[in-house]
């Protein structure tokens, strides 16, 4: 499915906002909409994929599509249900555990 198939329920522009305060109003905005909605944001910042990418992955929120178009990225975001992100953030914190063993015993 690509970008152009998807209808988004909401729109952020925040391009010329700097990391931290473009992450800030990301989770802002995702406070207001409903699970199963997507946000679409557009944003300047180079840092912008890297940091949407992990906070989507941390929240168990869901990155559906990111493009650039002209100078903007843009990205679709789907909140995810609240019982899914926990669940999600469970089992990274049980991946991450583990991995702190094994470097732990590595060394």
């Amino acid at each position: 499915m690509s970008h152009q198939d998807i209808t988004a329920h909401h729109s952020l522009n925040l391009c010329g906002l700097r990391c931290p305060h473009l992450l800030i109003s990301v989770i802002q905005a995702f406070e207001s909409i409903e699970s199963g909605q997507v946000l679409q944001i557009r944003a300047t910042d180079l840092n912008a994929p890297s940091s949407i990418t992990a906070w989507t992955r941390q929240s168990g929120n869901e990155l559906i599509d990111m493009y650039q178009e002209d100078e903007c990225f843009v990205f679709l975001l789907k909140r995810m249900p609240q019982e899914v992100a926990r669940i999600d953030e469970k089992q990274a914190t049980g991946r991450q555990k583990e991995e702190s063993r094994k470097l732990t015993a590595d060394s």
